[in-house]
């Protein structure tokens, strides 16, 4: 990705609230750049007040002018889910692509250096293919890649791939660590991710973890000092858990434990 002058990272560190006055001011600053991105963040800020009935013209003019601005989002186009807002992706969440007909980093990898991809918050991540070693590498790879590239991701969601209910582990949450370093919120849902060393995230305020047999494993690898939320999901062993989390829940401030508590757990805590 070009490197960013000061007033363009400012520009963009200001994106990403419900105020519409940092995207126009944004635009504003391409055109003088001569940026032909800010047609773009101009054309959306106007669909927000565009009667429904002239919408699908919108949205066909917005497909011609990214397919012309951005024409290596066609390869990918089928294997991401997109938020955009003001002209860029907030939210992103890869697909899984095909091994015999794609490699995902190939495919995906040229994305994040594309200018609506700078101010990227939120990623939600599911293995690429399947459980092997190859897969995972993937995995990892774009999770470097990203990692790399695109600073601003604030919250990532891990999450197993559509219709999968396999108890294996999906991975090894040490990457995402590497990764992103400077992460504020993390969800680990429906899936099962394993922790091969201490995780460390010193930004982490909110955390959330789904029941899984690798849950106390990754509990006890966080290395979050900043950690204020925790919502663990456990319907099974609920009791056994608060009793675990008792003494170490240090500094939090809020215990969001979903599952049958009784008098055991509750007094535990």
């Amino acid at each position: 990705m070009t490197p960013r002058s000061r007033r363009e990272r400012s520009l963009e560190a200001a994106l990403g609230t419900d105020a519409l006055e940092p995207y126009v001011a944004y635009a504003e600053w391409m055109e003088r750049a001569g940026n032909p991105h800010a047609e773009l963040v101009r054309m959306e800020l106007a669909m927000l007040s565009t009667p429904v009935h002239q919408l699908p013209a919108f949205h066909a003019r917005r497909t011609a002018l990214l397919a012309a601005l951005y024409p290596e989002r066609d390869a990918a186009f089928d294997y991401v889910e997109e938020r955009w807002v003001g002209g860029f992706v907030h939210e992103l969440a890869p697909a899984a692509p095909s091994r015999d007909v794609f490699d995902p980093v190939v495919l995906l990898a040229p994305l994040f250096d594309l200018v609506p991809y700078a101010v990227l918050r939120k990623l939600t991540l599911r293995p690429l293919h399947g459980h092997s070693r190859i897969d995972r590498d993937s995995t990892d790879a774009l999770m470097r890649i990203i990692g790399e590239r695109i600073p601003t991701i604030s919250r990532v969601v891990l999450t197993a791939p559509v219709h999968s209910f396999s108890a294996e582990p999906f991975g090894d949450c040490a990457p995402l660590a590497a990764s992103f370093p400077r992460l504020s919120e993390l969800i680990v849902e429906r899936t099962n991710y394993t922790a091969s060393s201490r995780l460390w995230f010193p930004e982490l305020r909110r955390l959330s973890l789904d029941a899984s047999p690798t849950i106390r494993e990754l509990l006890a690898a966080v290395d979050a000092p900043r950690l204020e939320h925790l919502a663990v999901r456990d319907y099974q062993t609920a009791d056994d858990l608060a009793c675990w989390l008792a003494p170490r829940l240090g500094g939090l401030r809020e215990l969001e434990l979903i599952g049958p508590l009784t008098t055991r757990g509750a007094e535990a805590l």
